[in-house]
């Protein structure tokens, strides 16, 4: 018997290994969660990493960005879309299988 797999998952999964062997987490945006990190600044939703001149903890520094970032009235939301694709550049971004959000979807 022959399995066949979509290839976007076989992708996905080989990412995901990769990611965890190369040690990339780094790369990850504590926001959103996709490995889109270009120095301090997310090239996917923008937000920066925090400092301690922000002025709020770190917890809370990310738990109101992700608000904001995930919050839209009247749309379903989902914190793990596994990848996404920016609709002005056109760049693709995974989301880290090890990411979890501050916040839960009930709290949007």
């Amino acid at each position: 018997m022959k399995l066949k797999f979509p290839l976007q998952i076989c992708l996905l999964v080989f990412v995901a290994v990769l990611m965890q062997a190369c040690g990339s987490q780094s790369n990850t945006c504590e926001v959103c969660g996709y490995v889109a990190m270009n120095g301090d600044k997310c090239q996917f939703c923008g937000n920066s990493v925090w400092t301690d001149a922000s002025g709020e903890s770190k917890e809370e520094y990310v738990k109101t960005r992700q608000q904001e970032w995930f919050f839209t009235p009247g749309m379903e939301t989902n914190l793990y879309e596994p990848e996404v694709t920016d609709e002005l550049t056109g760049e693709t971004f995974l989301k880290d299988s090890t990411w979890k959000p501050l916040i839960t979807e009930g709290a949007l």
